[in-house]
């Protein structure tokens, strides 16, 4: 669980994956966004993002990064950005709650 103290990289592998939806009927906007994180073969680790509008398979990106710690850092700061943008979580291993406690 993560609490006020806890951040997302002390519990970065059993909050993912991570589903936001934004939706704004008046413009017809219907968008996804997903993060989750996979081991490489070669130990490091890989950030997928996946978006696109809900019903398509969207697009991906995939981000390689050495350390776990440099993977909280990223989905923490892309967590901000989108919930800024007016994303909201609608699944992951831990709750809304729980989530922005991490901001």
């Amino acid at each position: 669980m993560i609490d006020a103290k806890t951040t997302l990289r002390d519990d970065v592998t059993t909050a993912l994956p991570i589903y936001l939806e934004r939706r704004d009927d008046s413009r017809r906007m219907a968008r996804f966004y997903s993060i989750r994180i996979e081991r490489t073969l070669f130990g490091d680790w890989s950030v997928i993002y996946g978006w696109g509008r809900i019903g398509s398979s969207g697009r991906h990106q995939e981000d390689w990064l050495a350390t776990l710690g440099e993977v909280a850092v990223a989905v923490d700061r892309k967590l901000k950005q989108k919930v800024k943008r007016g994303y909201v979580v609608r699944s992951s291993s831990c709750s809304n709650r729980e989530i922005s406690h991490v901001f």
